[in-house]
């Protein structure tokens, strides 16, 4: 981990705020591709074209950098996906929301996120969260998911009443683990298919994903 400090001359505060958004831009794509333990302050610095005092500059650990890169992607997906519960219960205000309805309201805005331009490397960072650091991986999903998630996991409980507690949360476990994986865009599906699918297609993914999941969600209960 870069120990390095140091205090630039202050830039004019366009020129700062630039130089600071094109870090994050690159630090972005360079943890998506190599992960928190794999990417350093000097390769963001190289491939940013600033120095690594710019770097410490702005942003006072690597750590630091990671976790602004992240959020401010998050942070817009996570209300939009809250906002769209909070329209969810003002359609059907005795809580039981569709199956269908909230697979769609809890994936989709994370997967559309990863069609705007530069949403995939934001989407590969996510994907790759559980192999982060754990201290890391807690803090971003107590600051960024947990409420959001917590939220969806009360209404699918109200949706799949039927289900053990058991059963449910294992459930919204695996819909966890296939929202992740599909951003991560394996070639195994290219190479399970011989080359009639392809994993970069996120709209085919979505197309995919609701009906697998509520067919799998509401599958009778082996508790």
């Amino acid at each position: 981990m870069d120990t390095t400090t140091s205090t630039a001359p202050a830039a004019p505060p366009e020129r700062a705020a630039k130089a600071r958004d094109r870090m994050l831009d690159v630090a972005e794509e360079l943890f998506a591709e190599f992960g928190f333990g794999g990417t350093s302050t000097r390769d963001i610095a190289a491939a940013a074209e600033v120095t690594l005092g710019s770097v410490h500059y702005h942003f006072t650990s690597k750590r630091q950098l990671y976790i602004e890169a992240f959020s401010r992607r998050a942070k817009p997906f996570v209300e939009e996906r809250m906002q769209l519960l909070r329209e969810a219960y003002e359609r059907w205000p005795d809580g039981t929301i569709p199956l269908q309805e909230l697979i769609r309201r809890y994936t989709f805005p994370l997967l559309q996120a990863a069609l705007r331009p530069r949403g995939t490397h934001f989407a590969r960072m996510h994907a790759r969260m559980p192999s982060e650091q754990p201290d890391l991986v807690r803090e971003l999903r107590n600051e960024l998911y947990n409420e959001s998630t917590a939220a969806y996991a009360q209404a699918f409980r109200q949706a799949l009443s039927f289900l053990s507690d058991e059963t449910l949360y294992w459930r919204i476990n695996f819909m966890l683990g296939l929202n992740a994986y599909t951003l991560l865009k394996s070639d195994r599906l290219a190479f399970l298919s011989g080359g009639k699918c392809n994993s970069e297609d996120l709209e085919a993914a979505m197309k995919h994903i609701v009906p697998f999941l509520e067919a799998g969600l509401r599958a009778p209960d082996p508790s």
